[in-house]
């Protein structure tokens, strides 16, 4: 792992930068970038994550909330893939 590039994967600019060009849904692009920033951020990921959420129609904090705390930070899916879909 190259920590230089984790560093800079892991810049909450470029993030939020990232998260202005995709899309809060569909569902299964929503929980993809859910684990995407839990796997970069860990629990500071959140923050991020939820305020992106509420652009949906279909956000509820409640499922939110929910999903956040069932999500695996080791599941694969990491920055890149947030990066990815930008």
């Amino acid at each position: 792992v190259d920590s230089h590039a984790s560093r800079k994967d892991a810049d909450p600019a470029r993030i939020r930068a990232a998260l202005e060009h995709i899309p809060a849904a569909p569902r299964e692009l929503w929980l993809r970038i859910g684990m995407a920033l839990k796997s970069g951020l860990g629990e500071d990921g959140f923050g991020p994550w939820e305020q992106w959420s509420r652009r949906s129609e279909r956000y509820q904090e409640s499922d939110a909330r929910t999903v956040w705390r069932s999500l695996s930070p080791d599941g694969g899916v990491t920055l890149a893939t947030l990066f990815f879909e930008a």
